[in-house]
């Protein structure tokens, strides 16, 4: 029997290490990046700044062409002009939860918003390249419209600057948004 090196473990009977456990291989030094370090895929095409706004502009547009109508129906012509950010319950459901949680289906069905498959980008994992998991879009989705919105759209400018493309809720969920087309191909998805 003979001691691997770098192995705290028992000794083994041959030249392969023995295998760690799940929670073993994740609390090792080698397999956890420090907070500062981000991995920048050179072969990924990360979505800059200019395209995503367009995608966003397009998304509140068709929600716009929707749910006006039906808002000046129920409040009346001049609803938007009275001063008043919210008219009652159902400008909050139709304005707000129901535009959300459409939002949302998308997200979680497609990884892309209609303006996001309009400028044929997609939103993956930032390490793995893979589908976000659930808690990661709705992640996004909150910060998005909580902080990087808000606070003068610097969380959406920042995109501007990162050099991979990230805005502050893209950071927040680590996610990134690539080039749909390049994406399915140098992923291999």
């Amino acid at each position: 029997m003979t001691k691997q090196p770098g192995h705290s473990g028992t000794p083994s009977n041959g030249p392969h290490p023995e295998p760690k456990s799940v929670s073993e291989a994740r609390n090792t030094d080698e397999n956890v990046p420090s907070s500062s370090e981000q991995t920048l895929h050179e072969d990924w095409h990360y979505v800059g700044f200019w395209p995503r706004a367009l995608g966003t502009a397009a998304d509140v547009l068709m929600i716009s062409a929707i749910v006006t109508p039906v808002l000046m129906v129920i409040y009346g012509p001049g609803y938007m002009f009275d001063g008043d950010l919210v008219q009652g319950t159902w400008h909050i459901i139709l304005g707000g939860v129901i535009p959300a949680t459409a939002a949302l289906w998308f997200l979680f069905r497609f990884q892309a918003t209609p303006g996001k498959m309009m400028i044929h980008s997609q939103i993956v994992d930032q390490d793995s390249g893979d589908k976000p998991r659930p808690h990661q879009f709705i992640v996004r989705f909150l910060a998005f419209t909580l902080i990087s919105l808000p606070l003068l759209g610097l969380g959406c400018l920042w995109i501007l600057w990162d050099k991979r493309r990230q805005g502050w809720h893209d950071k927040l969920a680590r996610t990134v948004v690539l080039r749909r087309g390049e994406w399915e191909h140098k992923v291999g998805k």
